[in-house]
């Protein structure tokens, strides 16, 4: 397995309302490892706990935007947009993180 692309939010992901967003920060990417692990972070930088589990189910980059959407534990399907400024997100650096949409089912649309 890879690495994880890890993004610092200011608060949990599922507090944000459809189409708002919040500042994040990206950080180095993250071993594999941490997909699994939970307990304390060697030399007491912190402690790794999960809050969710989620599937990616398609990534896709358009300028300086990843969007991204995930199927959670729950079932909740969202779609994540995160933009970096003039770039794509680069570590080290500010972005904004949207949820650009939800599970709720969409609307058929409608015969004329």
């Amino acid at each position: 397995m890879g690495t994880l692309v890890s993004i610092r939010l200011e608060k949990p992901l599922d507090s944000l309302e459809k189409g708002a967003f919040m500042l994040g920060l990206r950080l180095d990417d993250h071993r594999s490892a941490y997909l699994e692990y939970e307990g304390p972070v060697s030399d007491n930088r912190g402690h790794v706990r999960r809050v969710e589990r989620g599937s990616i189910l398609e990534w896709a980059c358009n300028g300086d935007e990843w969007w991204i959407t995930v199927k959670w534990s729950t079932d909740d399907i969202h779609a994540i947009r995160v933009a970096g400024e003039g770039s794509p997100p680069r570590t080290g650096c500010p972005c904004r993180v949207y949820l650009a949409d939800s599970s709720e089912p969409e609307s058929e649309p409608s015969e004329r």
